[in-house]
């Protein structure tokens, strides 16, 4: 092919072909350049386990600004003009956390074999009078077509976080409150204003100073120290000496912008030792997986974002909000009656269920709502969460989304149960006391011979002896503690399959993860270092996506399942056919295996509508060459059945209940 000739060497003409022509080179080029970083930080991430970038972004400039700029170069406005003197209409920004990522990274990309360093403007070391901090390189990248080689330029921008969100320099000032006012979270203005004045006032010098920024439509918890100096005009400024982004995964919210779990037990503690009077208002939206399969993530995200915003508009002034897994929230009160709570909830009904509207399309949301009275007696963070849930689902299933205020009427003979949860809790936070992993055997259709396991978790302590997940798990489930738990659950789970390893090639184990566990960005590192740590495979791991993980965003849930797959590391369906994303999921996520939900195999010889469903399955995972486990075989007329629908694999009690793994162990050598 010819030697590379440069964009601006190009004879392209004024008309509209030609315009067209420049912006498919410059969107080349882009997605060239993107890949090259992308590349390099997963590499970082592959050998050194540490992500230098934060987030890309990219763009080609607007029509507009591109005339503008000519104009102030003094340049007429023509397509020649436009590619030999700006230089920025391709522009991709890579946002670091820290002064030397961005040092490194300009090094890597420099040392890229295809890409032309043209010039390089360090305003890190060399920073304008504006106080603008960021590093810029102009690289060209070839292009190959089918009958040349174009080098195109783009312009790569290197800034960290808080210059980026703030447009300002690192560790420098923020000269304009409107700005940073117009990023912060609205409900974390005031405190914004009461720290600045704090620190003009030379008050908490030392104190932490945490707050909400947006970008985009997502928002991050920054936490800041601060000193003050004053310009020549004798005027305040704030010198920002330290500066940490929290980001978005644990404590804030992508979506809604609302605090999430930890900070709404944080505050229910807080309320708990002080004796504060309080109540806690919990909403669920019923049905929201509607919405899912009807409308896509994307528009689903946008009614949780509006939800979001109504909520905090009636609680503003006389109280929080905060967003829990999947589509619930809990709205704290001081100091509120029960008749103000009903009105509140009435008037949250009215306008979820009249006034929610997406791009001119009104979507009616149905609600259902429990609600707790902090009374002194109340010790226990996770007891309170128990009971509020309880009243929740109890609005749900028994009253029809009315409001339901625990009580001891309502709570009836399950104060034990409580009592019960309440240990389990305990011991879920101080090193797992009670729980063990029991296992149910997976058996290969075509042999009947054991190829795997299911890893289910048990609760056992006397007096209360042997306590199955499904009396702890949907409580656990909203609680941080899940996450260190599911970590115990998998890392048990794979150093126990190291004991069938030498008897059984390829043997494998399945672990289930909740949506709590799977959006914490620390769970991919998690997952890896308990692989490394038990010397376990990553094609021995199946992870199984619950029913809850049907509730996060499809794009997030597709990110995750890709990445693991990278590494090697199977991905299960759960309780497929149940529930209306399933089908939505399984045709967005290429996932490895849909287990079939044993609800369609109970009487499946009489049901003709269940073995239509079940081939249905089972013949669309063949077309995609995606495995199927049909659950709840529970003796041999059912598997002889069952046998005729060309599934890969079984699961049930006619293999064997679940057991410990010594247990399981003497399994393997039992033919079926």
């Amino acid at each position: 092919m010819d030697k590379p000739v440069a964009l601006g060497e190009v004879t392209l003409g004024e008309g509209v072909d030609s315009w067209n022509t420049i912006i498919f080179l410059y969107n080349s080029a882009l997605k060239e350049v993107r890949t090259k970083v992308e590349i390099l930080n997963d590499e970082f991430q592959q050998v050194h386990q540490y992500n230098p970038i934060e987030y890309i972004k990219s763009r080609i400039k607007a029509p507009e600004s591109i005339v503008k700029k000519l104009k102030r170069y003094g340049y007429d406005s023509s397509i020649d003009n436009m590619v030999n003197y700006i230089n920025d209409i391709a522009g991709i920004r890579i946002v670091c956390s820290f002064t030397s990522d961005i040092y490194r990274l300009a090094e890597m990309i420099g040392k890229q074999n295809d890409l032309t360093v043209i010039s390089v403007k360090d305003y890190i070391r060399h920073p304008k009078e504006s106080g603008y901090k960021s590093y810029h390189m102009l690289v060209t990248v070839p292009i190959f077509l089918s009958d040349c080689i174009i080098d195109t330029k783009v312009e790569i921008q290197i800034r960290t976080m808080a210059m980026d969100y703030f447009g300002m320099k690192e560790n420098y000032t923020i000269r304009s409150m409107e700005k940073a006012n117009r990023k912060i979270h609205p409900d974390d203005v005031a405190t914004f204003k009461r720290g600045f004045k704090e620190r003009v006032d030379g008050k908490n010098l030392d104190t932490a100073w945490e707050y909400r920024i947006q970008d985009g439509d997502s928002y991050n918890r920054f936490n800041a120290m601060a000193r003050v100096l004053y310009d020549e005009q004798k005027q305040p400024f704030i010198i920002i000496i330290r500066y940490d982004n929290y980001g978005i995964s644990d404590e804030v919210d992508s979506v809604t912008g609302l605090y999430t779990e930890p900070a709404l037990n944080r505050c229910i503690t807080q309320l708990l030792d002080n004796t504060r009077p309080a109540a806690l208002l919990k909403i669920g939206l019923d049905q929201f997986s509607h919405i899912n399969v009807m409308y896509g993530a994307a528009f689903a995200d946008k009614i949780l974002n509006k939800v979001a915003q109504s909520l905090l508009h009636m609680v503003r002034n006389i109280g929080y909000a905060y967003r829990l897994s999947g589509a619930k929230f809990v709205l704290v009160f001081d100091k509120i009656s029960k008749t103000e709570l009903h009105s509140i909830f009435a008037f949250i009904e009215d306008i979820l269920a009249n006034t929610i509207a997406v791009n001119g399309k009104r979507i009616p949301i149905k609600i259902s709502a429990g609600a707790i009275f902090l009374e002194p007696y109340m010790k226990e963070t996770n007891a309170v969460r128990s009971r509020l849930t309880y009243a929740q689902n109890h609005s749900r299933y028994e009253h029809h989304g009315d409001l339901v205020i625990f009580n001891d009427e309502i709570c009836g003979n399950n104060e034990k149960q409580f009592e019960l949860i309440g240990l389990i809790h305990q011991c879920a936070t101080s090193h797992f006391e009670g729980f063990r992993l029991f296992y149910q055997p997976i058996a290969d259709t075509k042999t009947g011979k054991i190829r795997g396991m299911e890893a289910l978790i048990r609760w056992e302590l006397e007096p209360y002896g042997l306590i199955s997940p499904g009396i702890f798990m949907e409580w656990l489930e909203e609680d941080p503690c899940i996450f260190d738990l599911g970590n115990w659950i998998l890392r048990t789970a794979l150093k126990d399959i190291g004991r069938i390893r030498d008897k059984i090639p390829h043997f494998f184990v399945n672990v289930n993860i909740s949506a709590a566990q799977l959006s914490r960005k620390e769970f991919r590192d998690s997952v890896m270092t308990i692989l490394k740590e038990t010397g376990a495979r990553p094609e021995e791991l199946c992870l199984e996506l619950t029913e809850r993980c049907r509730d996060l965003d499809v794009t997030f849930l597709k990110n995750e399942v890709n990445f693991f797959h990278s590494k090697g590391i199977k991905i299960a369906l759960d309780d497929f056919g149940t529930g209306n994303s399933s089908l939505s999921l399984a045709l967005e996520l290429p996932v490895d295996e849909l287990k079939v939900d044993m609800s369609f195999i109970k009487d499946i010889e009489q049901k003709p509508q269940n073995q239509a469903m079940v081939q249905s399955i089972v013949d669309y995972a063949n077309r995609t060459n995606t495995e199927t486990c049909i659950e709840g075989i529970e003796n041999q007329e059912v598997s002889d059945y069952i046998h005729q629908f060309g599934a890969t694999w079984y699961q049930g009690y006619f293999y064997s209940k679940p057991v410990p793994i010594d247990q399981f162990e003497t399994l393997l050598d039992v033919p079926h």
